[in-house]
């Protein structure tokens, strides 16, 4: 059974090396650094467009995958030192079941300074998301 972050549980330490972007009214231990958008598709329909964005991306592993559950698990390595991320992913119903939503999180697994890369990834993700 693959290891799947529980966003509702989720406790961070603080640490500049990570993003947590969770959809707006979702319940959680940790505090969000921004609310995801809500998409006007069922959660299916995102999660198979969220999962293209990150296969277009270079550099990942795949880790893990929850068709059902909606959710994966995947590295995304530096380009020049290779140093890995850790990347968790999410899609659930939207707010009053309206439309659905990401939960992102994005963290470095060595040092403590990112440089800013996790936010912009995830961002990065969003956007491609509401580019489409």
């Amino acid at each position: 059974m693959a290891d799947y972050c529980d966003f509702s549980a989720l406790r961070m330490r603080w640490r500049p090396n990570r993003f947590l972007m969770l959809p707006p009214g979702f319940e959680s231990v940790a505090r969000a650094h921004e609310r995801s958008p809500v998409f006007a598709e069922a959660p299916e329909a995102l999660f198979r467009r969220l999962k293209a964005v990150i296969a277009g991306e270079p550099r990942i592993q795949w880790l893990a995958e929850d068709r059902a559950g909606l959710r994966l698990e995947l590295t995304q390595r530096s380009r020049i030192f290779r140093f890995p991320d850790r990347v968790s992913v999410a899609v659930w119903a939207g707010p009053n079941g309206n439309g659905s939503a990401p939960a992102l999180y994005s963290r470095a697994q060595v040092g403590i300074w990112d440089f800013g890369v996790n936010r912009a990834r995830v961002k990065r993700w969003t956007q491609a998301l509401q580019a489409d």
